[in-house]
């Protein structure tokens, strides 16, 4: 009678939500429709298509996406992407983890049953954004890491129509002090939707299914249609492997006709940390907050803190001779890194920054299908990386001056550089003659 009861429930997913709350005239504000009984009852996927060996796919993959409403945490910070939350009634083990993991397998060919969920997610979003109208003035944010003490922020300005793809890029990376075409990054915007890149090779992209199984494409979506008003959030994590987590707010939305579209740094404190988590005694914002901790409270140093801070000096976004001071900043360093960003074209998708060691006689095998670069950093190590050529598309090109989308005017010599005026051109020349190549010797 039991099991009739249950499938009968299974066959009604808004009766089994109804049943599983505590009060029937108020709904839980997280309806988990199966209650952990999907695989038990062998319940058929209403969308996903699910391998018959796969013992680990959560229930809430057996609903029908356009059924899915997301669960949101108080803050950006404890929402979960896409605001997937599994069922608290459905054991997390090892023995499960593992055979999530294992699952992946099942999937050589085709999409696993998160990414096609996810996917129709997307396409929802997508329909939703295209009416909602991009703010088209400047944006004055503030970037944070989040739970870090103290503060280690930047404040800049950028025009609302740039794209997520180009403002990570050009802007966010160089503002906060990351390395360029390193590791994979996504944004979470306050109906945890996720975006990112649309291709990446980088090492990290690994942890993908862990950050939401698929992203909005970033070259897509403009900034101004996710930011439009002070007060409001994006979450942007970078390493998804370190999982460096920032908090962006808007601090003021310029409107249009008071707006130049001038991107540039205003103000921020203490060092960006060290890329692979460097120096560390564990990953990511935790492991730099430790290291301030210890940094503060070690007096005179420790042998161990000063090996510590070694590695850090050596991070591949330091590694300048001077040894690294977590409390140091410098705004006229910040400015030279986002305006040498702006002028260079965007990092090629494929071609993100490997390090790879000399097998044999064999050079280290180039990535992607564009020009790569290969540095020799020590004894039978190398630096790989992918080179961009031609000019960035119109619809994610900033002005390599100043920062402004909408850029059309190419440099008559390299063909690759983007301008939005010509006293935008004339004020960049003296910096970009020294890398403009005449499209005929490229």
């Amino acid at each position: 009678e039991e099991t009739k009861k249950k499938s009968a429930l299974m066959a009604d997913p808004a009766a089994a939500a109804a049943a599983a709350a505590p009060d029937s005239s108020q709904p839980s504000p997280q309806p988990y429709p199966f209650r952990g009984l999907a695989k038990k009852l062998n319940y058929k996927p209403k969308y996903c298509n699910v391998h018959p060996n796969d013992k680990g796919l959560e229930d809430l993959f057996y609903s029908h996406p356009d059924e899915f409403k997301p669960i949101l945490g108080p803050t950006l910070q404890d929402t979960v992407p896409w605001g997937l939350v599994s069922d608290p009634e459905e054991e997390e083990t090892m023995e499960t983890y593992m055979a999530r993991m294992m699952s992946r397998n099942l999937y050589l060919r085709r999409d696993t049953p998160q990414v096609e969920f996810v996917k129709r997610l997307i396409r929802r979003r997508m329909k939703t954004l295209k009416k909602i109208e991009c703010h088209q003035g400047d944006l004055v944010l503030d970037i944070e890491l989040c739970s870090v003490t103290p503060r280690v922020w930047r404040r800049f300005r950028v025009d609302g129509r740039i794209k997520l793809t180009a403002l990570q890029d050009k802007v966010l990376q160089p503002v906060m002090g990351w390395c360029r075409n390193y590791h994979t990054w996504s944004i979470m915007d306050r109906t945890a939707s996720m975006y990112g890149p649309a291709e990446s090779a980088a090492i990290d992209i690994m942890h993908k299914p862990m950050h939401g199984h698929e992203f909005i494409d970033g070259s897509q979506v403009e900034l101004g249609k996710l930011l439009r008003a002070p007060g409001d959030k994006l979450l942007y994590k970078y390493d998804l492997g370190d999982n460096w987590k920032h908090l962006i707010t808007v601090v003021e939305a310029v409107p249009l006709e008071s707006s130049t579209g001038r991107c540039e740094v205003l103000d921020g404190a203490m060092a960006c940390p060290p890329e692979d988590s460097n120096g560390q005694e564990s990953m990511g914002n935790l492991g730099f907050q430790n290291l301030l901790d210890r940094v503060q409270r070690e007096h005179p140093q420790s042998e161990k803190l000063m090996d510590d801070i070694h590695a850090a000096t050596h991070a591949s976004n330091y590694d300048t001779g001077h040894l690294y001071d977590p409390f140091k900043f410098s705004l006229e360093a910040t400015r030279k890194a986002l305006r040498q960003a702006l002028g260079s074209n965007l990092s090629p998708a494929y071609g993100e920054r490997v390090y790879q060691h000399m097998l044999g006689d064999f050079p280290p095998a180039p990535r992607g299908t564009g020009p790569v670069s290969v540095e020799q950093l020590g004894d039978r190590l190398y630096q790989v990386e992918g080179k961009s050529t031609g000019k960035d598309k119109r619809s994610v090109a900033l002005c390599s001056n100043c920062g402004k989308t909408g850029a059309k005017s190419l440099c008559g010599g390299c063909r690759s550089a983007r301008y939005c005026s010509r006293d935008c051109q004339k004020a960049a020349w003296k910096e970009h003659k020294q890398v403009c190549t005449p499209k005929a010797k490229q």
